[in-house]
């Protein structure tokens, strides 16, 4: 197109006349060929072009700010049910969210919210090994009050004494919703733990996370796996 443009503006302005004119035949040649090409690239395009036809999910992600403490169960119960009113069927809580497991620590109250709100919760917790050792895991927990499994960090940001004796292991949970997996944080930064959760089927990635609110995305998409 560039080349007919050229072609008209050395008709109608000749500024170096030692300069020989553009073939017209060569001219034309390639402006119709990149109008064939533009054609048959837009036909293909239409031709596959296919409506998605897979499930829809609303995700909420919780996330801190400031006032809220390291352990603001409270709170995120309280952001829980708001998200759950706008629609969520999938609500996300930060990493570290709980101090202590969920499966013993405050069970039945975890319990009935995730029955109250009818939606999945991924819940981030720690729990304390020794002064220098602790496990950052997160868990799902269905509205029926079944904890689905423990994913423990992949990646521990060891430079800040971070530790995760329970990291090796890459669940995915069959819900009605698609299959789910989790990861935490810092796994973000490194593609092996997503590819892993990946290859095992997971089609929606939950990502509970403890970072700056510009650094935090807290779920990861396929092509062609559930949209949020």
């Amino acid at each position: 197109m560039g080349l007919g443009l050229l072609y008209l503006f050395d008709q109608r302005w000749k500024l170096d006349t030692d300069i020989p004119p553009l073939a017209r035949r060569a001219v034309r040649n390639w402006v119709l060929g990149i109008l064939a090409a533009l054609v048959a690239w837009t036909s293909l395009s239409l031709a596959l072009f296919r409506t998605p036809t897979t499930p829809t999910v609303r995700v909420a992600a919780l996330h801190y700010d400031v006032g809220i403490p390291w352990s603001g169960v409270d709170k995120f119960g309280e952001l829980t049910r708001q998200a759950a009113q706008a629609g969520a069927r999938i609500i996300v809580w930060p990493e570290m969210a709980i101090e202590g497991d969920p499966q013993v620590t405050r069970t039945a109250e975890f319990r009935r919210l995730a029955a109250e709100t009818n939606a999945y919760l991924a819940l981030g917790y720690f729990v304390q090994v020794t002064e220098r050792v602790w496990r950052n895991e997160t868990t799902v927990l269905a509205p029926d009050g079944q904890f689905l499994g423990v994913y423990g960090k992949d990646h521990p940001v060891t430079f800040a004494g971070e530790s995760s004796p329970t990291r090796g292991t890459y669940p995915v949970y069959n819900m009605p919703l698609g299959r789910i997996g989790t990861i935490i944080c810092y796994d973000l930064d490194f593609t092996d733990t997503a590819r892993r959760i990946t290859r095992n089927g997971a089609q929606l990635i939950l990502v509970p996370s403890h970072d700056w609110p510009q650094n935090c995305y807290e779920a990861l998409y396929t092509p062609g796996l559930p949209r949020c």
